[in-house]
């Protein structure tokens, strides 16, 4: 598992997927990931999924449902840790 500079949650409660990321991942404006809760992490995949969907914006952003934000604690300019693992991300608490 790859890990990448840490993320700051912001005011509206999305993330900014880093550029490479998104190369990689092939994501784009309008791309659809599925976040899903697994213990103390959250694994986002690309594609369909059972967990909850997401559109990545314009900006490479996305937002973190408020009720994953509450369980984690994760407020406006909380640091969330990526780690990359080849077709999926992990976010947790930096």
């Amino acid at each position: 598992m790859e890990r990448y500079n840490n993320r700051k949650i912001d005011e509206t409660g999305k993330i900014v997927l880093h550029s490479t990321l998104r190369e990689v991942l092939k994501l784009d404006k309008g791309s659809k990931i599925t976040l899903s809760h697994i213990g103390s992490l959250v694994v986002v995949g690309c594609g369909e999924g059972d967990g909850t969907t997401c559109t990545v914006d314009e900006l490479g952003r996305f937002e973190l449902p408020s009720e994953v934000r509450k369980e984690f604690g994760w407020t406006t300019g909380s640091e969330v840790a990526v780690y990359h693992t080849g077709t999926q991300l992990v976010l947790k608490t930096a």
